[in-house]
């Protein structure tokens, strides 16, 4: 009886060590199965929302870009100079707070020559296409005379509805280094983003 026993126990020691490694083989297959699942539906997941955000993003810039274009039209097609009142009707038509949300501002500069540059004062001074009383205090600053400047002369912002009275404008092209930028452009009146 003492043999028929011990002869069990090693078939039943076998059995018990094939099942074992049998439900491990089971379960790493499983799991590694899952796992790739897992990974194929992670990448499937990231890869539409990479796809649907380069698209969302990919429409904001050319609608954004739309917007720069225009401006240039609206130059273009008033032989490269603009008012103050055509420059604040176009944006103001363009619904910028409700249909171009991150645009902070739209303005452009003037390129002034040292020989313009008392007569644009002057011209900037006595617009009343917007303010009543022009813009008395306009200046270009800093003080001084320079072979040109780059003015920035109108600008609109969605946030804030303020007399939009330009006391004084820095020259464009003295604001965080854009004077040698800005004298490559041949334009008289560019957008500019100061």
């Amino acid at each position: 009886m003492a043999d028929f026993t011990m002869r069990n126990s090693g078939r039943t020691a076998l059995l018990w060590a094939g099942g074992l490694a049998l439900a491990g083989a089971a379960g790493a297959g499983l799991y590694l199965g899952a796992a790739h699942t897992v990974d194929v539906e992670a990448q499937a997941r990231f890869g539409h929302l990479a796809r649907t955000s380069r698209q969302h993003l990919d429409g904001a810039v050319r609608s954004y870009a739309d917007v720069v274009r225009g401006l240039g039209g609206l130059f273009q097609a008033n032989g490269g100079t603009v008012t103050r009142l055509q420059f604040h009707r176009y944006v103001e038509a363009l619904g910028v707070a409700e249909h171009y949300p991150a645009i902070e501002s739209v303005n452009y500069a003037a390129y002034v020559e040292e020989g313009a540059r008392d007569a644009f004062v002057a011209a900037v001074r006595n617009d009343r296409s917007l303010a009543p009383d022009g813009y008395p205090d306009f200046a270009i600053r800093p003080a001084g005379h320079r072979p040109s400047s780059t003015v920035l002369t109108s600008r609109s912002r969605r946030w804030a509805r303020e007399s939009r009275r330009p006391t004084s404008r820095r020259p464009c092209g003295e604001r965080r280094g854009r004077a040698a930028a800005l004298r490559q452009r041949p334009e008289r009146s560019l957008p500019c983003r100061c």
